[in-house]
């Protein structure tokens, strides 16, 4: 696990690097495909170790979340002065409006545009371990399908019919920014990391699968990539393979 960690952090680095090779696919299927799993894992590794952690401890995740907020709040200090940077070189934005500028972006992109994990997994797991009080993992499945689906529109932004609702998401998207949040992209995989530590006996018995359906998975995740290599997106967060 260590050692994914490791190259998962690689891939982090890749997607955001301009150009790692010359050929234009192979670019794109490196950095938009393959690397694409990175984040994902990191939810759902963190999602299963602060469920592991919080079992039989009721006051576990409140205090993991106040140590990460620290931290996020400290780092978000440090980089400030490059988001007010980025804030000035791309958006026409009053001086007097900046401090909200800050405060949403503490809340939802971080102070610069990498720092959106933070804000997101503590929004997802604060949520996710709320919600399982009240809910079923079905019905929370459900629910995190539904909302990564309205989030992967900024990865098929090209397949949206000119209209009302094409419309909607566009004036959404800009007040927002991206649906690469806790809400949209986080929940779902924050929810499979806790359904993995809270069903793992059974979940055990389906290990003889796991290769067979990791090469099916791969195999989609690439056809599904492909498809997108010719489609107008706004970015490439959500995969739904």
């Amino acid at each position: 696990l260590d050692l994914m960690k490791y190259v998962a952090a690689i891939m982090v680095i890749c997607i955001h690097c301009n150009v790692l090779f010359n050929q234009p696919y192979l670019n794109f299927f490196i950095k938009q495909i393959m690397c694409r799993i990175a984040v994902p894992f990191f939810f759902i590794s963190s999602a299963y170790f602060i469920r592991k952690g919080s079992d039989g401890k009721p006051r576990y995740v409140s205090d993991y979340l106040k140590r990460l907020m620290k931290s996020y709040w400290a780092w978000s200090l440090v980089f400030i002065p490059i988001g007010l940077d980025w804030i000035h070189q791309n958006l026409s934005i009053s001086s007097y409006l900046l401090p909200f500028a800050l405060i949403y972006g503490l809340i939802h992109i971080g102070t610069y545009y990498h720092l959106w994990y933070i804000p997101a997994l503590i929004f997802s797991v604060f949520f996710v371990n709320k919600l399982l009080k009240h809910f079923s993992y079905k019905y929370l499945f459900i629910l995190s399908t539904v909302l990564f689906m309205f989030g992967s529109l900024e990865t098929y932004y090209g397949l949206l019919q000119n209209g009302t609702f094409k419309d909607f998401f566009d004036l959404l998207i800009q007040i927002i920014f991206t649906t690469r949040s806790g809400l949209f992209f986080g929940m779902m995989f924050t929810l499979m990391g806790f359904y993995i530590y809270d069903r793992q006996e059974k979940l055990k018995l389906l290990l003889r699968y796991v290769p067979v359906l990791t090469l099916i998975s791969a195999v989609l995740l690439v056809i599904e990539g492909t498809f997108l290599y010719s489609i107008e997106r706004l970015d490439m967060n959500f995969l739904l393979m």
